[in-house]
C-alpha cells in the first residue's frame, strides 16, 4: 500500500478567513463613522483583534504543511511536536467526540507499553488535548479539519490496521 499524505482542509480555512476579513471590515466601517474618542477603541480593542486569526488563517493556506502522514508501518501525526502510532501496538481505531470536538480514538493491545484503561483515557483526555505541542497524543488524534473526513480516515486505518502490507 502506498503511503497516505493529509493536508489541512483548505475549504475551511478559506471560509474562516471569509468571514474574518468581512467582520473586520464592518468593524472598521464602524470605527469610522463612531464619534471621534470611541473610533480609536473600537478599532483597538475590536477590529484588531480580529486580523489576528487572519493572520493565522492566512499563515496556514500558505504553508500547506501536512498534518499526518499514514505509512504501512503506523500513523506519524505532524503537530508542533510530532508524534507517531506504530499499527503493531494497535487493536483499533474509533471515532470519539470530546466537547464536540472530533478525535480518533487509539486502543492499544495489552501487552503494548502505552495501553490503558478506557477509564484512565478517559480521565486524561481534558489535559491531553490542551497540550499544545501534540494534542491528543498518544490516545487521540484531531481529526477536524482535515483533507479527509474522519469516517474515510477511520476506514483507511482500521484497514491498514488489517491489513498492514
Amino acid at each position: 500500500m502506498e503511503d497516505i499524505t493529509i493536508y489541512p482542509a483548505k475549504k475551511r480555512l478559506v471560509v474562516a478567513l471569509i468571514a474574518i476579513i468581512v467582520l473586520t471590515a464592518l468593524f472598521f466601517v464602524l470605527a469610522l463613522w463612531a464619534p471621534s474618542h470611541i473610533a480609536p477603541l473600537t478599532w483597538l480593542f475590536i477590529a484588531l483583534p480580529c486580523l489576528i486569526p487572519t493572520c493565522r488563517a492566512v499563515y496556514v493556506l500558505y504553508k500547506h504543511r501536512p498534518c499526518m502522514f499514514i505509512t504501512h508501518e503506523g500513523v506519524k501525526v505532524n503537530s508542533k511536536e510530532p508524534w507517531e502510532v506504530r499499527f503493531a501496538d494497535v487493536e483499533q481505531f474509533i471515532p470519539i467526540s470530546h466537547r464536540g470536538y472530533k478525535l480518533i480514538g487509539i486502543r492499544y493491545k495489552k501487552h503494548s507499553p502505552d495501553w490503558k484503561s478506557e477509564e484512565d483515557i478517559e480521565e486524561g483526555r481534558k489535559e491531553r488535548m490542551l497540550c499544545k505541542e501534540h494534542p491528543g497524543a498518544p490516545y487521540d488524534i484531531p481529526a477536524e479539519y482535515l483533507s479527509m473526513n474522519r469516517e474515510k480516515l477511520l476506514e483507511v486505518l482500521n484497514k491498514r490496521l488489517n491489513h498492514p502490507l
